[in-house]
């Protein structure tokens, strides 16, 4: 005889039980809800193995920009430390020059016995800005004396184009229009120089940038401002911007 109990226990003909279904049109399906201890371990090490997966490469990104930020001002600063070495060798050159020049035309008006009143500020400016030079001062500084120098030398660059005894001496007007030529070399040099500390500057404080310069050398370069408070110099009117009326005495300015 065939017990009843174990016949009812079969599902019917045709049937198939529920899970059987399952497991049939999901292989997956004993996996995907997983029973007891063991099936949640494996489901509990499954979502912290993807969790360390996506925090790695989100690390990797952050990593990989950072890395490029840093190459990439780094690669500007180094660029900008050259162009403002060459720069600053460019103005000194234009500066070495110029003491020369200066000291030429001296001699030469002094031997053509050009008033010492005219000649003395500008000898005194380039013995000021050539010590400031030598003595190791800040660019600042010597701008200062710098500018001092230059509007000396313009009151002599006047004075000999209105002399009658120096206006026709090609010893005097030599030395002037070498002057001249250097003078608009030394503005061009400066402008360079000035660009350059400006995007030194500009790096070496920015915000997103100060951090990596300094760590890499990058520090802010002086301006080669004129700061004018060097060197007394009587100057024309035609310097001042302003007409002299009979019996006026012209002030002294203050460089």
């Amino acid at each position: 005889m065939v017990d009843a109990r174990r016949v009812s226990s079969f599902p019917p003909p045709g049937r198939r039980p529920r899970r059987a279904l399952d497991a049939h049109f999901n292989p997956g399906f004993p996996s995907a809800w997983p029973h007891g201890p063991t099936g949640v371990a494996r489901a509990h090490a499954g979502w912290v193995d993807s969790t360390l997966v996506t925090l790695v490469a989100v690390v990797a990104v952050v990593a990989v920009v950072l890395f490029a930020r840093v190459y990439a001002v780094v690669r500007r600063l180094r660029r900008t430390e050259a162009n403002l070495t060459a720069s600053r060798s460019l103005l000194e050159v234009e500066l070495g020059r110029r003491y020369e020049q200066v000291n030429d035309l001296v001699v030469a008006a002094r031997a053509a016995n050009m008033d010492s009143s005219v000649l003395a500020p500008l000898a005194g400016a380039r013995s000021l800005a050539l010590g400031f030079r030598e003595q190791g001062m800040t660019l600042g500084d010597q701008a200062g004396s710098e500018n001092a120098l230059s509007v000396a030398l313009h009151r002599v660059v006047l004075e000999t184009g209105s002399d009658p005894k120096v206006k026709n001496d090609w010893a005097i007007q030599r030395p002037v229009l070498e002057l001249q030529r250097t003078e608009q070399r030394l503005v061009g040099a400066a402008r360079v120089y000035n660009s350059s500390a400006a995007a030194m500057n500009s790096l070496s404080r920015g915000i997103g940038t100060a951090p990596v310069a300094r760590v890499f050398g990058g520090r802010p370069a002086p301006m080669f401002e004129a700061t004018l408070a060097e060197l007394p110099v009587e100057l024309p009117a035609e310097l001042r911007g302003e007409e002299l009326t009979d019996g006026e005495v012209v002030g002294s300015a203050t460089v």
